[in-house]
């Protein structure tokens, strides 16, 4: 994988760049391309940094792949102050980690101020699940996410 996003999606960017290349989250996808960039001398920035927990095996592989992108990021954009804090207790300089906030939370807020006023009560209907690649690791009912009560498509959760 890291050869195939080295060579393929930044085979044409060098040290000369000034195009970073921005990744989120920690996907196996989101490692392999800071890998590759690092590789190409490209600058790195990491946006949901920081969000780790004490086992670096759950979830697996995600927390490791993020502990392994930060390092390599020239810029770790942390969405909380304890992200932050977390990076700081991984080594992470501090003038390479900035405090941007969440970005999903951050535009659920811009949709609901959008739909304000509208017929329909947004604010009562909306439901939020994510899912990630290391929900295929998982039995299908653990797939609904971590806090929710039903199964994915039930409308429960969080």
């Amino acid at each position: 994988m890291i050869f195939f996003l080295r060579h393929t999606l930044v085979s044409d960017l060098d040290e000369k760049s000034s195009c970073p290349c921005f990744l989120q989250g920690d996907t196996t996808s989101a490692l392999a391309a800071a890998l590759a960039a690092f590789y190409s001398r490209v600058k790195v920035g990491h946006v949901e940094a920081g969000l780790m927990t004490e086992d670096r095996f759950n979830p697996f592989p995600e927390k490791i792949n993020r502990r392994l992108i930060s390092p390599l990021a020239d810029l770790n954009f942390a969405p909380t102050e304890r992200a932050r804090k977390n990076l700081l207790a991984e080594g992470i300089s501090p003038e390479r980690v900035l405090v941007t906030g969440n970005t999903v939370v951050d535009a659920l807020k811009m949709i609901l101020k959008e739909v304000e006023g509208e017929k329909l009560d947004w604010r009562s209907s909306v439901k939020g699940i994510t899912a990630g690649s290391g929900d295929a690791m998982k039995e299908p009912d653990a797939r609904a996410g971590g806090r929710a009560e039903g199964k994915a498509g039930d409308g429960a959760g969080d």
